[in-house]
């Protein structure tokens, strides 16, 4: 059993509470994260995905249940949350927006030169985060921020915080606006992390990056949580899913579409390359029975 480093229980949040504007956001969640997992958290616009991420590292206390986070009570007044942050990095939906030193490299050591690290420590630290988000070190680390492209400062972003080594990585819509082969290669970046040990919690509305990274799924539908389980198990609901205004992933209606016709297939295929693989199975399958394959 893996270590439980993050767990909500019964968490409210009211934003403007005890005014006439104010507007609940999250009713009652339980949520965990176990070290080395890659947890997504899906849900539509304003069903309370940033507000429960902004929990997890003490940005917004708990007015109501409880959140330990490696061990520590956030709903405790007397717990200062600003030294776990360096275990719990929060990359926020934009993270261009919180570059703010003259060159790339400086932005990317603020973090651990604040830890304490300096000289060639630093530099090769800063080496590392950037090359982990696609920046080449000798390219980068003297360009001025305002010369890099929107993609570029996404990267420098992302490189600054994970230039912290945080244990936990938390993203609030990482792959917002980037294009198809920036989104591919963020993605994979994502996975070389955690297969080094880290552990990832990702909030998203896209059902594909879901499917190529996450192995636990939670779903927020107006600050409650509506469905959790493998990543396989609550894409197999896709009824369900729809229901709640959520797509699934192309290889899931692909295979619901083929189940639907009599193909030999499961219905918890998430990406498409296992959804090829399966495709062949089940025409060999049929093949040996003297059965035409027909979509």
């Amino acid at each position: 059993m893996r270590e439980l480093l993050i767990e909500v229980r019964g968490l409210h949040h009211t934003y403007m509470e005890g005014t006439p504007q104010a507007s609940e956001s999250l009713r009652g969640v339980d949520f965990d994260v176990h070290r080395g997992e890659v947890v997504a958290l899906i849900g539509p616009t304003g069903s309370g995905k940033s507000t429960l991420m902004q929990h997890l590292n003490g940005i917004i206390r708990p007015q109501s249940g409880t959140v330990m986070v490696m061990g520590k009570d956030l709903s405790d007044s007397r717990i200062d949350p600003r030294p776990l942050r360096r275990s719990i990095g929060l990359v926020f939906q934009r993270p261009e927006d919180q570059l703010f030193e003259q060159y790339t490299g400086d932005d990317v050591a603020y973090g651990p030169r604040l830890m304490g690290i300096s000289g060639k420590s630093l530099s090769q630290r800063v080496r590392w985060a950037m090359e982990i988000v696609g920046l080449s070190f000798e390219e980068f680390k003297d360009r001025p921020v305002f010369m890099l492209s929107g993609g570029e400062r996404r990267k420098a972003g992302l490189a600054g915080v994970i230039a912290l080594r945080p244990e936990v990585l938390l993203l609030d819509e990482p792959t917002s606006g980037l294009d198809p082969v920036a989104r591919t290669e963020f993605l994979m970046r994502l996975k070389t992390l955690n297969k080094e040990g880290m552990t990832l919690v990702i909030a998203t509305h896209s059902m594909d990056d879901v499917a190529i990274l996450a192995e636990g799924v939670y779903i927020l539908d107006n600050g409650r949580i509506a469905m959790s389980g493998s990543t396989g198990k609550i894409f197999s609901k896709f009824e369900k899913l729809r229901s709640l205004g959520l797509d699934v992933p192309a290889s899931v209606s692909l295979m619901a579409a083929l189940k639907s016709r009599g193909w030999p297939v499961p219905l918890d295929v998430l990406t498409v390359d296992e959804a090829v693989k399966e495709i062949l199975g089940a025409i060999s399958h049929l093949s040996r029975g003297g059965i035409s394959a027909r979509v």
